[in-house]
């Protein structure tokens, strides 16, 4: 009996072996998913990523340290930097924050740009989605330190008017230039509508889906008091060249058209001259 369990083992004992082997990894993959869909149900926070290592320009060593020793109220005050677009009076000068970096363009322009990272806090919470407190009127000041290893001073104030909720952010040292910025929409928000019915995508398939994508894009950094582009259900489409040429028409403050031209060979979008 011995002589012919050992013949079995020896005979299928590495396949055993394997299938032990096999069934652990999977096991280490199913604890580290469900892990990691505990963390996102409970809301686990997390220093802001962008470090630099993703190819960009990396944090200095001591930006790298501040970032590192962010508590949860200063990852909470980044992540609403970086929630809000942020817009001057002109209607043009823009400030963004993402990954631990801030811009600030105007148009198509980008003024100035760098890394950062919050070195002091003082203040209450600049999340308008909590309410108002009865310390709004206190306002929140942080110090970044900067590429160069300079500082920049930034104050945010809370307004409400009619229950509606404003930030204002005001700095006279971020990207060397005094800045006066509100909060106007977040970030990701531009709706684009009109292209649901169809009738583009029966011209070209997944036009549709290609455009408000795109033009999404093109009008969240390119025009930010606008919140959405509808499409005015005109178009034109040259056949030879493969293209169609279309209008969106923006809620910006000066009703802007926007002309797009979709090449259908290469799915992209071009934009010219506003109307």
């Amino acid at each position: 009996m011995l002589d012919l369990l050992r013949a079995i083992y020896e005979e299928h004992g590495r396949g055993i072996r394997l299938a032990l082997v096999t069934g652990l990894v999977v096991l280490g993959i199913a604890i580290a998913a469900g892990a990691a869909l505990l963390a996102a149900k409970h809301g686990a926070l997390e220093p802001p990523s962008g470090t630099g290592a993703e190819g960009g320009t990396p944090l200095t060593a001591t930006q790298l340290e501040a970032v590192e020793a962010y508590g949860t109220k200063e990852t909470e005050f980044v992540r609403a930097l970086e929630r809000w677009c942020w817009v001057g009076a002109d209607a043009t000068t823009k400030v963004t924050f993402a990954d631990n970096a801030y811009t600030i363009s105007s148009g198509n322009q980008i003024l100035s740009s760098g890394r950062m990272a919050v070195t002091a806090l003082d203040g209450p919470s600049i999340d308008l989605e909590a309410g108002q407190a009865s310390d709004d009127a206190t306002p929140t000041v942080a110090s970044l330190l900067l590429d160069d290893g300079s500082t920049a001073i930034i104050t945010i104030t809370k307004s409400f008017d009619g229950g509606t909720g404003t930030l204002t952010l005001e700095s006279k040292s971020l990207g060397g230039q005094a800045l006066l910025v509100s909060s106007m929409r977040p970030v990701s928000e531009v709706s684009v509508s009109g292209l649901d019915g169809g009738q583009l995508d029966a011209i070209d398939e997944g036009a549709s889906a290609v455009l408000a994508e795109h033009v999404g894009a093109y009008v969240r950094d390119t025009y930010p008091t606008a919140t959405s582009a509808s499409w005015d259900a005109g178009v034109t489409i040259d056949y030879e060249a493969k293209t169609m040429a279309l209008s969106f028409m923006l809620d910006d403050a000066r009703s802007t058209v926007l002309p797009v031209v979709y090449h259908m060979e290469s799915d992209t979008c071009t934009f010219e001259g506003v109307m």
